[in-house]
């Protein structure tokens, strides 16, 4: 059980540090006495504008507002919440497409033969990698072995080949097996 908010530990820990400021003002010399208020004076003004920042953060949107400088080029054929609006989207398009797969998957498996783990689909190659490539179907993304990615690439090219794949379980089964993606890829037809 926490005793003190977040805002209250910050409180806390800028009173412990103005103290101690203060508490070396009194003892140092003039010199670096002007120094230590300066220092005092540039802290006081950040952990104001950090309290402003957070508390204004309470009532915004998901992202911060673009206006300002940290924005680059000319912004005025978008307002700030159009940007806002495309990174929304932008971050719920793996969400969507992994949830698009993970529904075909399912209704795949529910309609497939008693035992049957395997499935034959297009594959689009999306990394070739020197250990391994990976993949994309309409069933998620699948592990291509080495030998099996330059045999697409020797034979294919660009083109997706149809293959067989094997689904390789539940994502708490795979994470238990230590394997990230849910299907495999076992042979080009």
């Amino acid at each position: 059980m926490d005793l003190f908010t977040e805002k209250e530990w910050r409180e806390l820990e800028y009173e412990a540090l103005c103290d101690q400021m203060a508490r070396h003002m009194l003892t140092a010399s003039n010199d670096i006495q002007e120094k230590l208020q300066q220092d005092y004076n540039e802290i006081s003004m950040a952990y104001n504008h950090i309290i402003a920042h957070q508390e204004s953060c309470l009532f915004r949107d998901e992202w911060e507002d673009m206006d300002g400088d940290i924005t680059f080029g000319n912004h005025d054929s978008f307002s700030s919440q159009d940007y806002l609006n495309l990174l929304d989207e932008h971050e719920m398009l793996y969400d969507l497409n992994a949830f698009e797969s993970s529904m075909h998957t399912q209704a795949y498996l529910a309609h497939a033969p008693q035992g049957t783990t395997t499935c034959d689909t297009v594959l689009n190659v999306t990394t070739w990698g020197p250990n391994y490539s990976t993949g994309e179907t309409i069933y998620g993304k699948v592990y291509i072995p080495k030998h099996l990615a330059h045999d697409i690439k020797q034979r294919f090219g660009k083109n997706p080949p149809l293959c067989k794949i094997a689904y390789n379980g539940s994502e708490d089964s795979r994470e238990a097996a230590n394997i990230r993606m849910p299907w495999k890829l076992t042979h080009i037809l």
